[in-house]
């Protein structure tokens, strides 16, 4: 008897235990969670080890963060569309914004969050993803463009190949139920 109880209870434990590795790393909820869209990108900044982290700014110019993301007026439409590429017909689409850019070229990493209104996203997406591989690159060429999407929020990013890679893979790892949009090379 004792020995069918011992049986018993280790079977409850191990099916327990796999009940409970099988859960999402976002706390077993799909329905991502997120305030603003500089809190993604705070996110992720944060899991970078210091020999991952490189100089960066983020924000609007007059108030940017230093060595880290900021957040973005959306009223700041140069930045958003010089800069980020947001397209000026789709400045409407979005209510909030957030950027990571390297301090030293913009070519190397530029992330950047938008809040998109109203199921917007396929569509402001495309145009993103077109004006930003129709770009013509005066200052290097970023290898690599990608594009998620984390609820109702846009990650765009472009640069550098090993640091755009390492960004989707701690933004994925950060946020499980992130959906890959597109991941396109640019230098062709």
């Amino acid at each position: 008897m004792k020995k069918m109880l011992s049986i018993l209870l280790a079977v409850m434990m191990c099916l327990s235990m796999s009940a409970c590795s099988s859960q999402p790393k976002n706390g077993g909820n799909d329905k991502v969670q997120v305030k603003e869209s500089v809190e993604i990108l705070n996110k992720v900044w944060e899991t970078y080890k210091e020999d991952e982290k490189f100089a960066s700014t983020g924000g609007d110019f007059g108030e940017t963060m230093n060595e880290g993301p900021g957040k973005l007026s959306i009223e700041n439409t140069d930045v958003l569309q010089n800069t980020l590429y947001l397209p000026a017909d789709y400045v409407e689409f979005v209510d909030d914004a957030a950027s990571l850019i390297h301090m030293m070229n913009a070519n190397t990493f530029t992330g950047s969050v938008f809040h998109v209104k109203d199921g917007k996203m396929e569509e402001l997406s495309s145009a993103m993803k077109e004006n930003i591989m129709n770009t013509q690159w005066i200052c290097g060429f970023p290898d690599l463009l990608i594009m998620a999407n984390v609820g109702d929020y846009l990650v765009t990013a472009f640069g550098n190949e090993e640091i755009i890679t390492n960004f989707k893979t701690k933004l994925l790892e950060v946020y499980s139920s992130a959906e890959v949009l597109f991941e396109e090379n640019l230098n062709q």
